[in-house]
């Protein structure tokens, strides 16, 4: 894990990147590296947390508590992505560590100070805010529109393009699911053997290939982008 927010591969693609040495040395006076586990709550819906956090590794997931004492996972961050928003005071969602996570935490008094003082961090936070509105809008599109040959395919282009966002090589071709085929399906509105049988013939059209329970290897990246858009090659 880095030691400083110079050393930190996600700083570029990270609110970080928009700021100066002097608002680097700063944020990093502040930011403690914390570790979760696979599985472990972070914050629950409804709670008042007294921090913010950025993803370094891994992937966290979001959950809706539903009437009937069900949870809905509605989203899911990966590197660089922001764990909580800025000014705003009660969280809208739990948060849970979907893999292994390593986060850097700032307390919120503190990192509301900073934005203060380096109005470029803030508006660098804005931007991102507007990313996640357009990426909500393509998910309903996805749930609404798309066949289930479409859905397993755009679920995997998110995770590989999200993933090379922050630590994964941009000629990397392996991708690492943060969720069970079961969690999968719930995700995207479809049953997990549905999702499992999608897998596997894209697998048979030699699309992608297994190399574990999580983790498969893109092996067509224009088939699987035509196969998201529903369209033949």
């Amino acid at each position: 894990m880095p030691r400083s927010c110079l050393e930190c591969a996600v700083r570029v693609a990270g609110f970080c990147g928009s700021l100066s040495n002097e608002g680097l040395a700063a944020i990093n006076r502040i930011g403690r590296i914390r570790r979760l586990k696979a599985g472990q709550r972070i914050v629950s819906e409804k709670d008042q947390p007294d921090f913010f956090a950025v993803i370094v590794s891994g992937s966290i997931k979001l959950t809706k508590n539903l009437s009937d004492g069900r949870q809905q996972i509605v989203g899911l961050l990966f590197p660089s992505d922001f764990v909580g928003q800025p000014m705003t005071t009660q969280a809208t969602c739990n948060v849970e560590a979907a893999t292994d996570v390593w986060l850097c935490t700032y307390p919120t008094h503190q990192f509301d100070a900073l934005l203060q003082q380096y109005p470029e961090s803030r508006d660098r936070i804005y931007q991102v805010i507007l990313q996640e509105l357009t990426t909500a809008q393509e998910w309903m599109l996805l749930l609404g529109c798309k066949t289930a040959r479409e859905k397993v395919a755009s679920f995997l282009l998110m995770v590989a393009r999200q993933n090379k966002a922050g630590l994964v090589t941009s000629n990397s071709t392996e991708v690492l699911l943060p969720l069970s085929r079961e969690e999968i399906g719930e995700f995207i509105g479809l049953r997990a053997e549905t999702v499992s049988r999608q897998l596997h013939q894209l697998a048979d059209e030699k699309i992608v290939e297994f190399a574990g329970r999580r983790k498969l290897n893109i092996v067509d990246s224009v088939k699987l982008d035509a196969a998201a858009a529903g369209t033949l090659i």
